[in-house]
């Protein structure tokens, strides 16, 4: 299919490929709006528990110890591969994301 789109000229962007991640907040309990059909004692409940919990309530992925996975290999013989040339036009992307992950993501 892609063959396809790239013979009649269409080009496919590498966000539209590559599933990425929000690294940096970018919305807060703060963003939140609360219904104001609900009386003035609910409103307040509601801002009280976004406050109490608000660092669940994120945009960004985190890390859980609820559950564990593990991964469990069927050979334990090294795989030697050489390592793939990073695309010219993806470079700039990885810089980012990499500086990202190191500049403040836990």
């Amino acid at each position: 299919m892609i063959e396809d789109e790239e013979a009649e000229g269409m080009t496919v962007s590498i966000t539209e490929t590559l599933p990425l991640y929000n690294l940096k907040q970018k919305e807060t309990v703060d963003n939140v709006v609360v219904n104001p059909e609900l009386t003035a004692e609910q409103q307040v409940e509601v801002e009280q528990l976004l406050n109490e919990y608000r660092e669940i309530f994120s945009d960004v992925p985190t890390v859980t110890h609820l559950i564990e996975h593990k991964v469990e290999l069927t050979d334990m013989e090294l795989v030697k591969h050489k390592p793939y040339i990073i695309p010219y036009k993806m470079q700039e992307v990885i810089d980012k994301e990499i500086d990202d992950v190191s500049n403040g993501s836990d």
